[in-house]
């Protein structure tokens, strides 16, 4: 049986097109996270490209499509990652074991590439992503934080600050570093009085 509150979110729709929004207080609800595919009527999306029908191609139109391919680009190791995830969690190694050979072999990444995106999948819930930043930036954060709030902490200040995943991984190892430094001091300032 589907969860509740993920039917929810699958099911609704938002009233205007914009992305979810990430803010700094509270934590996002799964009924503020964008479907993806919604396509202006009379446009599919295949396998090997795209169908439209014989009406009008209005800028309008054009620029929804675009936005889809563009959202469906940045989502594909959450999309990955959260398939894998449900394989895992619903059957365990029972079927896994396969299900990452077979999807090894059909995205060309690594059994131990698919294993880190799940792991990065399961561990940062969809209520917690930001849809203004990669996969990449979450993954940074992940393995270069201590806690769920300082990671919370990082990704707005890499949202709000616009910065890249080389600038984010930057900016969070000097953190590391700092702190680290800060924690040594205060062990040395300790040992000598």
């Amino acid at each position: 049986m589907m969860n509740n509150k993920i039917h929810s979110a699958m099911t609704s729709t938002p009233d205007n097109d914009s992305a979810a929004t990430c803010t700094m207080t509270g934590e996002r609800s799964l009924t503020q996270v964008k479907p993806l595919l919604k396509l202006p009527e009379g446009v599919t999306i295949t396998a090997v490209g795209i169908l439209h029908d014989d009406t009008e191609v209005t800028p309008k139109k054009y620029n929804r499509v675009f936005n889809v391919i563009k959202a469906l680009g940045r989502a594909s190791d959450w999309l990955l990652g959260d398939t894998l995830d449900l394989a895992d969690r619903t059957w365990g190694n029972q079927i896994t074991g396969s299900k990452y050979a077979e999807a090894s072999k059909s995205t060309r990444l690594s059994i131990s590439t698919l294993r880190q995106i799940v792991s990065v999948c399961h561990r940062i819930p969809i209520e917690q992503r930001h849809p203004n930043l990669s996969f990449a930036h979450h993954l940074e954060a992940l393995y270069k934080t201590a806690n769920e709030s300082e990671r919370e902490a990082a990704l707005v200040r890499a949202e709000t600050e616009r910065l890249s995943v080389r600038a984010f991984r930057k900016d969070l190892l000097e953190r590391r570093a700092a702190a680290k430094a800060e924690t040594d001091a205060s062990a040395d300032a300790g040992t000598q009085h």
